[in-house]
């Protein structure tokens, strides 16, 4: 069911000082921050050659960063991030073994623009846990594949349409000028 892990999430007291420190420090790759309200969180991604690291900054009231904050002033690791092929089948599969998962139970959109849903740390290992919709490489490719198909179809009518429009141009040019 699972397949890589997307990320790891590390909760920040300063977004700009923690991006800073893997920017500078470590010489990593930072994205731009991104505000995500619905989530409470501001986020920035650390690009690494096989993951990413999100560091969280509480944004507005109820946060549900800031009371880990409280907790840990410093910050510290938060969740970790696992790909899923069917967002839906992994809650319903999960929900049937027992385990817990937060807010409504249904996914919500996430800093990557994929569905995400969370589970309950105490079902595992004291951990949170959170799942985001893999792009399957099937699905991409039938994607990929209408795209240019149906780009393809566009592209021959636009032509197919100043072909005629030219030939239209071209015989009243020839039969003694355009009129309209």
């Amino acid at each position: 069911m699972l397949g890589r892990l997307n990320h790891v999430a590390i909760v920040v007291p300063s977004l700009a000082a923690a991006a800073e420190t893997y920017r500078s420090t470590l010489g990593a790759t930072v994205s731009e921050p991104e505000t995500l309200p619905e989530h409470g969180v501001t986020v920035v991604f650390v690009e690494l050659p096989n993951t990413k690291i999100e560091l969280l900054e509480p944004y507005g009231d109820g946060s549900p960063v800031a009371s880990f904050l409280e907790r840990s002033p410093g910050g510290g690791m938060h969740h970790v991030c696992y790909e899923v092929d069917d967002i839906i089948a992994a809650r319903d599969r999960l929900k049937g073994e027992g385990a817990r998962v937060l807010g409504d139970g249904e996914p919500k959109i996430g800093a990557h623009g994929k569905p995400v849903l969370f589970l309950h740390p105490k079902d595992f290992c004291g951990t949170l846990v959170e799942l985001e919709q893999a792009w399957a490489p099937v699905r991409a490719r039938i994607i990929l594949k209408a795209a240019v198909t149906t780009g393809i179809t566009l592209l021959l009518w636009g032509i197919l349409f100043a072909a005629i429009e030219f030939e239209v141009f071209s015989f009243r040019e020839i039969a003694g000028g355009y009129t309209q």
